[in-house]
């Protein structure tokens, strides 16, 4: 699976990453990108940013029906794609200005298209539904990602204990 990042300004772009984090047992491995920031918005206009979240709703990704939710995005974002592609290959006859509101367009739509495809398919939770880690947990947590780490140390073997230890963490 290959994850997408879109910029306006590619001179802006800092740093990419693929993220290989030793908790996640997913096969799907989260991108980072570094990029600079200029923040022409009034402060005024902002939030206090304070957020209770006990009335705050966390999305679900362990109960939610992930293959639908890809299949949906994927239609979503596929007809977004050759809109893009279709911008990209005209982008050299048009002004700033134009290229900007293109690139705008395009990222509010993948959003949109990301915000709908998660309400249809993900389910929520309030934001203090997990009071029930403890320290136990804590300590289960850490031996799994101890017992993941030293499994990638002696690369990634599946017929030996090591293995056996890491699944049973």
């Amino acid at each position: 699976m290959t994850d997408h990042f879109l910029t306006s300004n590619v001179s802006d772009t800092i740093g990419i990453n693929i993220v290989d984090m030793d908790i996640n047992l997913s096969d799907h491995r989260p991108i980072m990108v570094i990029c600079t920031y200029s923040d022409n918005m009034n402060k005024s206009t902002l939030g206090t940013g304070n957020c209770n979240l006990s009335n705050s709703l966390c999305l679900r990704w362990d109960h939610a029906p992930t293959n639908k939710y890809y299949a949906h995005t994927y239609l979503l974002l596929q007809l977004l794609l050759d809109e893009a592609n279709y911008s990209a290959d005209r982008s050299a006859g048009m002004d700033c200005q134009t290229v900007v509101k293109s690139a705008d367009y395009i990222y509010e739509r993948v959003v949109d298209g990301l915000r709908l495809s998660d309400q249809m398919f993900i389910p929520r939770c309030k934001g203090n539904f997990y009071k029930f880690w403890s320290t136990e947990l804590n300590i289960l947590k850490d031996n799994a990602i101890d017992s993941c780490r030293m499994w990638k140390s002696t690369g990634q073997p599946r017929s030996v204990p090591i293995y056996a230890q890491y699944k049973k963490d």
